[in-house]
């Protein structure tokens, strides 16, 4: 009797595992289906700015202004946690890539939102020189950007995108974090 309750344990746990697993993959592809949705109706849609946005401008090399901004063909937004440690020291990273993408004249525009009033952020910056950038911030002190791009909100996938001059969303994917997805920026400007 004993061995019959030991193999129907174990047939359970088999049988308990199995459902487990078919719910993950089921799961996984839900959300690949979901992101693909969201890429297909975002793709071609209209990046909206927000009017509250404010420059902050932190360094003597800031070199673009909104006229410069307003007139490139090729746009790169991206939107940072100003209140996350590490996003904040990630934008180290949007510097190396500022510099790759200066020569086919392309602005990067980093949008803050933060739950501390910036302060990491412009303590960050007003201490260190390592961070000197010559991109544009504007912080988003009412969270309006996310309000009016929620599929930024879908994934870390997506809050970076590369718009057109009239800020239609050509390509989506944050270039700092992979190599291909730069690349496929980098094409894009090579077009023109």
């Amino acid at each position: 009797m004993t061995y019959k309750l030991l193999t129907v344990k174990k047939y359970l746990i088999l049988f308990i595992f199995i459902i487990a697993m078919l719910s993950c993959s089921k799961k996984k592809e839900d959300k690949t289906e979901s992101l693909k949705f969201t890429i297909d109706r975002t793709l071609g849609k209209k990046l909206i700015l927000p009017d509250s946005l404010m420059i902050y401008a932190p360094f003597s090399n800031y070199l673009a202004d909104s006229l410069t901004i307003l007139n490139s063909k090729y746009k790169v937004f991206s939107k940072i946690n100003a209140s996350c440690g590490d996003c904040v020291q990630n934008i180290k990273e949007w510097k190396k890539l500022s510099l790759e993408f200066r020569k086919y004249n392309i602005p990067i525009i980093l949008i803050c939102q933060s739950t501390d009033d910036f302060g990491l952020l412009k303590y960050t910056y007003n201490a260190s020189s390592d961070f000197s950038l010559n991109t544009h911030f504007f912080l988003d002190s009412n969270n309006e950007f996310l309000k009016l791009n929620t599929f930024m909100n879908k994934s870390d996938h997506f809050e970076t995108v590369l718009t057109n001059k009239k800020n239609e969303i050509i390509l989506m994917g944050n270039p700092t974090k992979s190599n291909e997805i730069k690349n496929l920026y980098i094409n894009e400007f090579k077009k023109e």
